[in-house]
């Protein structure tokens, strides 16, 4: 199914081919503006703004200073990940597939001065997404 939604956005459905026949045996000019629908439909649904977060304690005894640590964390993963251009992806295929997902995961072979390891956030084409899990994180001797 995700295949068949990939083609209609992509203007490569087998179908698009059927509607010319037709069109030509009725002796109909073909408009391709007209064969745009899925695109126009995914493209006008796209938001491609992301959500600010904010962090309080959760009860009266928490820290505001510590929930404003956890805010500034998260902001700092999100820009390290580039968010706007993961969120603008995954907003199309959202609209283009139905279905969409972030897929963090801490990666242990990125290096840096004075640091080892990263979190990294990736947004996994749902059709492949099994193809795109280290099999190593299913594997429960490894959590």
């Amino acid at each position: 199914k995700f295949k068949e939604l990939d083609e209609l956005y992509e203007l490569k459905s087998p179908m698009y081919d059927k509607i010319a026949s037709l069109y030509e045996d009725l002796g109909i000019d073909l408009n391709p503006s007209m064969l745009t629908d899925a695109f126009s439909q995914v493209e006008s649904a796209v938001n491609t703004s992301v959500p600010s977060f904010q962090f309080t304690p959760a009860d009266e005894y928490g820290s505001y200073q510590m929930a404003k640590r956890r805010e500034q964390l998260l902001e700092y993963v999100l820009r390290c990940n580039k968010i706007e251009k993961l969120n603008a992806e995954n907003e199309r295929i959202l609209h283009k597939l139905g279905t969409a997902f972030f897929m963090v995961r801490y990666d242990h072979t990125v290096k840096g001065f004075g640091y080892e390891g990263e979190i990294v956030i990736t947004n996994p084409n749902p059709a492949n997404f099994w193809s795109t899990v280290p099999e190593k994180c299913a594997n429960s001797s490894s959590l």
